[in-house]
């Protein structure tokens, strides 16, 4: 979530990614990753010592195209 830190004044994480999926803001990698075909379960607070993201990551979820349920 390197792009959180010019918006966490503003709002949560959570807020921050709702604004991600619903293409109010851009996310150098969540974007990329939602273009990608991965789906966010949820926001970690203390992921990583991060300064861009204020220390969150997201928990991303890809299924396997090639996977036959």
């Amino acid at each position: 979530m390197p792009g959180y830190h010019k918006q966490a004044d503003r709002m949560s994480a959570e807020q921050y990614i709702d604004a991600v999926l619903k293409g109010e803001l851009k996310d150098s990698v969540i974007t990329f990753l939602l273009r990608c075909g991965r789906t966010p379960v949820k926001v970690i607070a203390n992921y990583l010592e991060d300064e861009e993201s204020c220390n969150y990551g997201t928990l991303m979820e890809w299924k396997n195209p090639f996977l036959k349920y």
